[in-house]
């Protein structure tokens, strides 16, 4: 079975790209994986050990969303996994396309996997959460009903949802009217070994 990862991907250093590195290695356990990556100074496609990586997307570009579909199309996976956060993909502007380009994956007819790294508690979207993302004060009401239309809607796009907690999945239940059977809990995770040398070295 092939699986197509969408996902930013190294040498990118976000959070998004470090965690999708990891799991496009350890998927290769079970499956065949072509990550579906952004173009990131003058990383490459290429095979990286088990794991073929295709430098498809540019963030910040209105075209991201027909070069991942022309690439996943091309590469025919049996399953489609895409990771989100918000700004993942670019600025706002590019970012609140990101519903079709879900839409637009449907129709190749393969089920979508989506990975939110990120759930927002409606009664956190106040005045100052907008001012705080920069956004301003203004209209926080419309911009309240964007967040929540946008949420239900690549949830209700995709075939399944992944979550890092019982929180997140509640939080989707509760406050975006989402079916609990097709939202999974699969921890963040930590590297261990990383942890374990920091504390060493804390603790001589």
């Amino acid at each position: 079975m092939k699986c197509c990862l969408v996902t930013p991907y190294p040498p990118e250093r976000c959070g998004i790209a470090i965690y999708s590195s990891k799991l496009a290695s350890n998927l290769t356990l079970f499956l065949d994986v072509t990550v579906i990556g952004n173009r990131s100074g003058h990383a490459e496609s290429k095979s990286d050990g088990m794991v073929k990586i295709v430098r498809s997307w540019k963030r910040n570009s209105p075209m991201y969303i027909h070069d991942i579909v022309r690439d996943v199309a091309r590469e025919a996976p049996h399953i489609i996994h895409v990771q989100h956060e918000y700004l993942a993909y670019g600025a706002r502007k590019y970012s609140i396309l990101f519903p079709a380009l879900l839409l637009i994956l449907r129709l190749l007819g393969r089920p979508i996997v989506l990975t939110m790294h990120s759930v927002v508690r409606r009664d956190r979207l106040s005045d100052d959460f907008f001012f705080i993302h920069q956004t301003g004060r203004r209209f926080s009401g419309i911009k309240r009903s964007i967040m929540t239309i946008f949420t239900r809607l690549i949830v209700r796009i995709s075939n399944a949802v992944i979550v890092h907690s019982e929180e997140m999945k509640n939080v989707l239940a509760r406050d975006y009217d989402q079916e609990d059977g097709k939202v999974f809990i699969i921890s963040h995770g930590a590297d261990v070994h990383k942890a374990s040398n920091r504390e060493e070295r804390a603790y001589p």
